[in-house]
């Protein structure tokens, strides 16, 4: 029989010979079919241990003729474990037995086999792709604004020949039969129109590592892989999607020891995730009310003025407010302080407090100003996905201490009097319109431009 190891549920060719006095010639007249095959099961430390599973079967062995048993015998065992193949004839010196006593009669013999795995299944649910938000996914190389693939589980499960599940193969080793594996997973990601994907938590490769098998089988889940494509401050994008269609996930295992067990398996990627540039747009306010309401939009990029924003209401070239945008865990409007300068110091004239700043909601935050006589500029702290300045006219995002108004997001805020005069501007006006007559309070907006 094969002295390495065997392999569960696969029958072996299996014969014995009678020899005698050391002889590795059969003893020809050895002819009998009183030959008992009993098999010892034992586990990784030696111990004996015969409630193991599995089942010992061996075919066409006996009898013995001229010494020998049958050169097509077989012998098979239908899990992983120690077998020791116990031999015994008590009858072939029966002659002896008026005066030897029978535990001197016996013939026996007695060899240990290995039996192990064959292969891996590895079944894997079809993950799932899925934006940060309900519907879109702002560009970010911040990955707190990510979109992600969810439920990268694998179930491993080490199988017979015949495709059996071992039950004997588990934890712990010191007396079971689980092996060291290699673990080789991959979540490829499709590239965006415009750069690669950049991913973090993705499953890691693991070598000559112990899982946890029970019965033959372990779960194995990885945490959510969180991605996105980069994004340059001054080169909006348009919108693009991602297909989970053209994503995969493939997972292959090994036996450290022994390459032969290994098993593989892949699948594609459910859903898909949308993109946006985004940008946050405050405007310059000039007020004579106390206090006065101000908005600031949330807009996204689109040169093509395609099918992602054809529900969006257009502010200007290429730009569409984000009406989808209805959280301020998509990015939002973190604190607002006015300075004398457009250099955001760390000591402010005024800041607008937390509860004057709305919830982002329909691409929406609005602000409320209580009124300060003169001009300030108003610094805005938010995320750095939604901070966009034209090329040459601003710094990739900062709001430390010093950083400029062209490093974040700013507006003017100036306190007037009624105006009694004709004041032709553009914007949003309340009150009377009559020429020469006070206009009563008024809002006065225009599009910020700090350079």
């Amino acid at each position: 029989i094969d002295t390495g190891v065997l392999v569960a549920e696969l029958d072996y060719p299996f014969r014995i010979s009678a020899t005698q006095f050391g002889s590795t010639i059969a003893t020809p007249d050895y002819n009998t079919s009183n030959v008992m095959i009993t098999p010892n099961r034992y586990m990784n430390n030696s111990e004996r241990n015969d409630s193991l599973v599995g089942n010992f079967s061996t075919t066409n062995i006996l009898p013995f003729e001229d010494g020998n048993t049958s050169s097509s015998g077989t012998l098979s065992f239908s899990d992983v474990a120690i077998i020791g193949i116990d031999i015994n004839d008590s009858t072939w010196a029966n002659i002896d037995s008026d005066d030897t006593p029978l535990s001197d009669r016996i013939i026996h013999s007695e060899c240990n086999r290995t039996f192990g795995a064959d292969h891996f299944d590895l079944l894997l649910a079809m993950p799932e792709m899925e934006n940060n938000t309900t519907s879109f996914t702002y560009l970010s190389n911040d990955l707190n604004m990510s979109a992600s693939v969810k439920n990268l589980n694998v179930q491993l499960s080490a199988r017979g020949k015949n495709g059996g599940i071992l039950k004997n193969y588990k934890v712990p080793q010191s007396h079971f039969f689980a092996k060291n594996i290699d673990i080789t997973p991959l979540l490829t990601i499709p590239d965006a129109p415009h750069g690669s994907a950049i991913s973090i938590d993705n499953p890691p490769i693991e070598s000559n590592v112990v899982k946890d098998f029970d019965e033959g089988s372990v779960d194995i889940n990885y945490t959510n892989v969180r991605f996105n494509y980069p994004r340059i401050y001054k080169e909006p994008q348009n919108p693009f999607l991602i297909n989970g269609a053209d994503a995969n996930y493939s997972v292959n295992v090994v036996e450290n020891a022994n390459s032969d067990v290994n098993g593989s398996n892949s699948t594609l990627v459910n859903a898909n995730a949308t993109f946006y540039f985004g940008r946050l747009h405050p405007k310059d306010v000039k007020t004579s009310e106390d206090p006065a309401i101000t908005n600031i939009e949330i807009e996204v990029y689109d040169k093509n003025s395609g099918n992602f924003v054809n529900t969006f209401r257009r502010n200007s070239l290429h730009w569409y407010r984000n009406e989808d945008h209805d959280s301020n865990s998509e990015g939002n409007v973190s604190s607002i302080s006015a300075m004398n300068t457009m250099t955001l110091s760390a000591t402010s004239v005024f800041d607008i407090a937390q509860s004057d700043i709305s919830s982002a909601s329909n691409g929406l935050i609005n602000v409320t100003i209580a009124k300060h006589t003169g001009r300030y500029f108003l610094h805005v702290k938010t995320q750095s996905w939604l901070w966009y300045a034209p090329d040459g006219f601003g710094n990739t995002y900062d709001d430390s201490v010093n950083s400029q108004c062209t490093d974040h997001p700013c507006f003017s805020y100036t306190a007037k009097n009624i105006v009694l005069n004709r004041d032709v501007s553009s914007g949003t006006f309340s009150g009377s319109d009559v020429v020469e007559k006070p206009r009563g309070d008024y809002v006065k907006k225009g599009i910020k431009v700090f350079r």
